[in-house]
This record gives C-alpha cells, structure tokens and sequence, in this order.
C-alpha cells in the first residue's frame, strides 16, 4: 500500500485526512484498483468535446502527468493545472486556494 501512497505522493500522515475513520485496507484496494481500471476504458473511447474537464494534480503526483494526457485525448476541452509541491488531491486542504482555482475555471 505505501507503494500507491508514493505514487500519488501522499504521505501517511495526509492520508489520514482523507479518509474516513475506520476505512478498511480492503476498500482502499478496491478503490485504487477501480480507479485505476477506469483508464483503459478510456482509451477505447472517442474523443468528446460537449464537456470541459478539468484535470488538477500535484508534482508529487508520479503517475499523473500520463493520466492527464489520455483524459485530455477522450475530453480535449478543458484545462490542466499543476500544483507544485502537492501530492494526490493535496488542493483539498488548501480551501481558499481550491475556491479560487474552481472559479476560474467556471468562469472561463
């Protein structure tokens, strides 16, 4: 599991504040799995333009950058945000930053 948590550069410690209390080691494999199964569904499907999709992810992120580009394929309308120094969802606990960030991209 600690393999996943770098991947995502997530420490233990960020962990712990998004998860629920309580949450079993086997439904964070599910879900890491069924996460993860999700992006060969995507390269089977055509390129959709009707929606913008926003793709957020932090430069501790070690997996990221690839999956934004087969999002981007399937939904190329939108836009990619790095967040220097911020692991998986780490946006999260930066609030006022999070705010900021989504009304930009809204008001685009």
């Amino acid at each position: 599991m600690n393999g996943f948590l770098k991947l995502g550069g997530i420490t233990p410690e960020m962990l712990q504040t998004f998860l629920y209390p309580g949450i079993s080691r086997t439904t964070l494999k599910n879900a890491f799995y069924d996460a993860a199964a999700m992006f060969n569904q995507i390269d089977k499907m055509e390129p959709y333009h009707a929606v913008r999709v926003a793709c957020w992810h932090g430069s501790k992120e070690k997996l990221a950058a690839r999956g934004v580009k087969k999002i981007r394929k399937t939904f190329p309308n939108g836009k990619d945000t790095l967040f220097k120094g911020f692991g998986h969802g780490e946006i999260l606990l930066h609030p006022e930053q999070f705010f900021k960030e989504m009304q930009l991209f809204l008001n685009e």
